[in-house]
């Protein structure tokens, strides 16, 4: 059964990363996807969501279940497959993360962004 839509935060480098996890069960997350394009589990593998939320949950396991549907183009919509992928943790994981903040951070400072940024932080 577990708990959904489970939110959390971490603290790093003086920002406040958020995540939800869609379904947090014992010591795994599930998080269930749609898409009307082709399952491609390296989309999901190569994205950053599932290391942010690993960080901030520490779980066992990250478990994707991807619902690939077809519209017809007439508003009916079939379910063509349903397929099921998990990721784990990795001993570089809060450095790829923390990288990816430094990243961020830099891109919102250079754009002149950072009063939106910390607004959004704010009303958080």
């Amino acid at each position: 059964s577990g708990v959904s839509e489970v939110k959390s935060t971490t603290e790093i480098d003086g920002h406040t990363l958020v995540a939800k996890a869609d379904q947090l069960c014992g010591a795994t997350i599930h998080e269930y996807k749609t898409t009307l394009a082709t399952f491609d589990a390296e989309k999901y593998a190569a994205s950053m969501q599932w290391r942010v939320m690993s960080l901030i949950f520490q779980p066992a396991v990250i478990t994707y279940h991807v619902a690939t549907l077809d519209d017809h183009g007439n508003s009916v919509v079939t379910l063509k497959s349903l397929d099921s992928f998990s990721l784990y943790p990795y001993a570089a994981l809060e450095q790829d993360v923390r990288a990816l903040l430094r990243d961020f951070v830099g891109y919102v400072q250079a754009k002149e962004l950072t009063e939106y940024l910390e607004r959004r932080e704010v009303a958080a």
